[in-house]
């Protein structure tokens, strides 16, 4: 008996020994979790304002859409992790720990570092004793000035902060104008690449920084394909106006996007089959379907309910022989899981530059780029940096290597339905379906299955359209009326003795 206790004693005491030992271990692999591996990790400021964080979020997006994935952190997160990451980006740091710097140091000679911003580039020379490579000017604002395409030059004021530069650079793109000196936007020297304007709210410095973003990672330029987009076509609308509009695109022989709004009912109507004869006229013709994402109106936001809808109106649209290729969403479904899971769906994304404000962002927790992991087909808004033009059509970025999205592989499914578009060849639940263009003959007889209420109702419509009209008549009648008896109590007002008025009224006569 007592060495039976005995025993339990010393097994209870390996166990409590065990626990002990091994909780600080499961802590450290928490920790190491919680910082995910990726292709390029981005370090900001300890205690970074909103806008620098926002601009954060803009770097892993741009990366997103080049199929990227991308890790993100306060500095002091950072400490410890580096060698994991090929590619670090260096956001504005002004709040960090001293010994990132020392780390910095050890790996830069096997990592890519990109300095966005010139205090930290400033500090990290002068703590790896080379302050003479570089030089520093005064000034708050200046003029970036920048080529995009052959004789393409934009240029645009921009807030300049700190200004610092490197002295020697094997490559340099872009200028920046501060006061009388010319200096580059970007510039290299060995494994550092700076990038002196760090103001991604300025279309200009965004749309440099997304060309030079794309040649630093890969070392030589990834350019990206743009799509004409006729953007969020409400259905039962006059189908003319979208016929012009994609008649229009077809003789510049552009490519282009059609994103629709969803439908969840009458999609037999006559209106929506004259609206979905325009669709396979322009999906036989170049174009694509799009489908925009069901509008988001929910407290709670529900992700069975949005398939159900999306299964939906998919479903709406197939039945008319048209055929959605991808999803369109708002730019912020990229940073939430839910939404993500929505999009998991579908291959080919679209992203708009709307954005859902019932939904809360989850990236200030997860650190990364999880949607990367669904290996999406991006199609982004492209940045605009003219100031004219025309909005009803929008225009598109893409990286995926063909400019024609037919060339491209595409597939969805929802809750009834799987597509899969690849070698020409369109399969809907693994059946073929062709999307040759036949002109469809219009119902003239359509019964709309009213019941007696709403025969009332659009008797009463008609019938108020009728009295509407009476209405107008009967009101420019009285009008008139009163325009002649003022002209006449004027004339008979201006006459100064009688004679005068039988005159004028003889006259009259």
């Amino acid at each position: 008996m007592n060495c039976n206790m005995m025993f339990k004693k010393i097994i209870s005491f390996l166990l409590f020994f065990f626990l002990i030992f091994t909780q600080p271990l499961c802590v450290n692999a928490k920790e190491e979790r919680s910082l995910p591996r990726g292709e390029v990790l981005i370090i900001y400021s300890d205690h970074a304002s909103k806008e620098q964080i926002e601009n954060v979020f803009r770097i892993v997006e741009i990366l997103t859409y080049e199929g990227v994935q991308a890790t993100f952190a306060p500095a002091l997160k950072c400490v410890g992790k580096l060698e994991r990451y090929d590619n670090i980006i260096l956001y504005e740091l002004e709040v960090y720990p001293p010994e990132l710097i020392e780390e910095l140091w050890k790996v830069e000679g096997s990592r890519r570092l990109l300095f966005v911003g010139n205090c930290f580039l400033k500090n990290y020379l002068d703590y790896t004793l080379r302050s003479t490579a570089y030089e520093c000017y005064e000034g708050e604002a200046g003029t970036v000035v920048y080529e995009f395409e052959a004789f393409q030059q934009k240029q645009s004021l921009a807030v300049i902060e700190e200004p610092v530069f490197l002295k020697n650079y094997e490559y340099q793109s872009g200028k920046v104008l501060v006061g009388a000196l010319e200096k580059y936007f970007c510039a290299s020297q060995g494994r550092i690449t700076h990038i002196s304007v760090s103001d991604l709210n300025n279309s200009l410095v965004l749309s440099a920084f997304v060309k030079e973003l794309s040649l630093w990672r890969k070392e030589n330029e990834q350019n990206c394909v743009e799509y004409y987009v006729i953007d969020k076509v409400y259905p039962f609308q006059n189908p003319a106006k979208l016929l012009e509009v994609v008649q229009e695109i077809q003789e510049k022989d552009a490519f282009f996007i059609i994103s629709v709004m969803p439908v969840y009912n009458h999609e037999d109507y006559p209106a929506m089959q004259q609206f979905c004869e325009v669709l396979k006229y322009a999906q036989d013709n170049g174009g694509m379907i799009f489908l925009y994402a069901p509008v988001n109106q929910m407290d709670s936001f529900d992700v069975d309910l949005v398939n159900e809808y999306l299964s939906l109106a998919i479903s709406a649209y197939v039945k008319q022989g048209v055929y959605p290729m991808g999803l369109q969403v708002p730019k912020n479904w990229i940073r939430n899981n839910d939404t993500v899971e929505i999009m998991s769906r579908f291959k080919t994304i679209m992203v708009s530059e709307n954005v859902d404000d019932w939904i809360e962002e989850d990236w200030s927790r997860v650190n990364g780029n999880l949607v990367y992991q669904n290996d999406h087909q991006w199609i982004a808004h492209a940045n605009t940096i003219d100031q004219e033009g025309d909005n009803s059509i929008s225009v598109y970025n893409s990286f995926m290597l063909s400019k024609d999205l037919w060339e491209v592989s595409h597939s969805f499914y929802t809750n009834t339905d799987t597509m899969v578009y690849k070698n020409g060849q369109i399969y809907l639940n693994g059946i073929p379906m062709d999307k040759t263009y036949v002109p469809a003959e219009r119902e003239t007889d359509f019964s709309y299955k009213r019941n007696q209420l709403q025969r009332f109702s659009r008797d009463l419509t008609n019938e108020n359209h009728k009295l509407l009209v009476a209405v107008v008549i009967v009101a420019l009648l009285f009008i008139a009326f009163i325009i002649v008896a003022r002209r006449n109590n004027r004339s008979r007002f201006f006459y100064e003795d009688e004679e005068d008025m039988d005159e004028y009224w003889e006259n009259k006569r």
